[in-house]
């Protein structure tokens, strides 16, 4: 009768193992292309970790840097698309200080993590290049050292197309998991026409001096 029991209790683990393992997400699934590779080095970037086994989970912090008006307007849309999955007041520890995500991307069922940033070409008001190339390439590893996954917007594709971002973040969910449910939401919307390359910091200050920012931001204010 006893070993009954046990016998029965080590399938029921194992069978737990194999959905458990079924259902994490690997850098190894078959992923289509673009996820692997953004088309012609465009925004949106995706970078994703080679193992998820090791995830490190974030802290919530009270104190957090304050946000744009782009970043706050975006956010409403993460809000009503993923219910439940964003956050803003989430950090990584590194030594003793921290990286803060814009926004946290958790789908809990896999233990997924995804760090979505909004890249703005300057600052301002003094203009000063931001988020050029090569600018992120120190926090956008410590990231997927840590088992998280990133994913880069520019600020003008979330105040010119937030719903179509929301899309793309619902794309690559179902292809990482296999769950189409935030998809079904937004497969009418449109897929993002917004598609700029990474910039130098050049084009930095040649979008400074013209007020690129400007043009798109009074769309939020």
């Amino acid at each position: 009768m006893l070993l009954s029991i046990l016998i029965l209790f080590f399938l029921l683990w194992l069978a737990l193992r194999f959905f458990r393992g079924n259902n994490a997400p690997s850098a190894h699934r078959r992923l289509p292309l673009q996820w692997q590779m953004p088309e012609d080095g465009r925004y949106p970037l995706v970078l994703l970790p080679r193992d998820y086994k090791k995830t490190a989970l974030p802290e919530r912090l009270t104190n957090q840097p304050q946000k744009g008006s782009s970043e706050l307007y975006f956010f409403r849309y993460l809000k009503r698309h993923f219910p439940g999955c964003v956050f803003d007041n989430l950090a990584l520890r590194i030594k003793d200080t921290y990286y803060y995500p814009d926004f946290v991307l958790h789908y809990e069922p896999c233990g997924l993590w995804i760090d979505i940033e909004i890249d703005e070409p300057y600052s301002l008001p003094h203009g000063e290049p931001t988020h050029y190339i090569g600018a992120d390439e120190r926090r956008n590893q410590f990231f997927l050292d840590k088992g998280w996954g990133v994913v880069r917007f520019t600020e003008e594709q979330v105040v010119r197309q937030p719903l179509a971002c929301c899309r793309f973040l619902a794309e690559l969910l179902h292809a990482l998991t296999g769950d189409d449910s935030f998809l079904l939401e937004l497969k009418n919307t449109p897929e993002l026409t917004i598609r700029p390359y990474p910039w130098t910091e050049e084009d930095s200050r040649y979008m400074a001096t013209y007020k690129t920012r400007q043009s798109y931001l009074r769309l939020v204010r």
